[in-house]
């Protein structure tokens, strides 16, 4: 799960920081305006913000990690909505790029839901991780 997270929440970093710092060079390839390239990766800052300090976060809160997963399911069903949205205006890279993000952010979405679905379901065989990574309801 420790991984997971953390892998989440340094490519929500990433595609932050490279959409903000080339929202300019990327709007022409991507046929967005400028203002939309910031704004996804404002977006991916912010998850990213969330996804990082739960992956830093001891123990993890199982109810947290589902709220991330639900974020990531949200994010795709908003991805799918802005490439249809922007079929006529954007350019096939614009429309990869955002249609590519939403598939990645489903993958960790149900990859996310599905460990706290085993871990819980774990939880009458077993006691919880030694490193305390997922205490169900803690911190809720």
């Amino acid at each position: 799960m420790r991984r997971l997270l953390w892998t989440d929440g340094l490519a929500g970093a990433t595609a932050g920081v490279v959409l903000l710092a080339l929202a300019g060079p990327l709007a022409g390839p991507f046929g967005l305006p400028p203002a939309a390239v910031r704004g996804l990766g404002a977006v991916n800052l912010a998850y990213a913000a969330l996804a990082l300090s739960l992956a830093a976060r001891l123990p993890r809160s199982a109810p947290h990690v589902r709220y991330l997963a639900a974020a990531n399911l949200m994010w795709t069903v908003a991805c799918l909505g802005l490439v249809l949205a922007l079929r006529d205006t954007a350019s096939w890279l614009g429309l990869a790029y955002v249609g590519a993000e939403g598939a990645v952010c489903a993958a960790l979405g149900v990859l996310e839901a599905r460990a706290v679905l085993r871990w819980g379901a774990d939880q009458g065989a077993h006691a919880p991780p030694a490193d305390g990574s997922l205490v169900p309801g803690a911190g809720s």
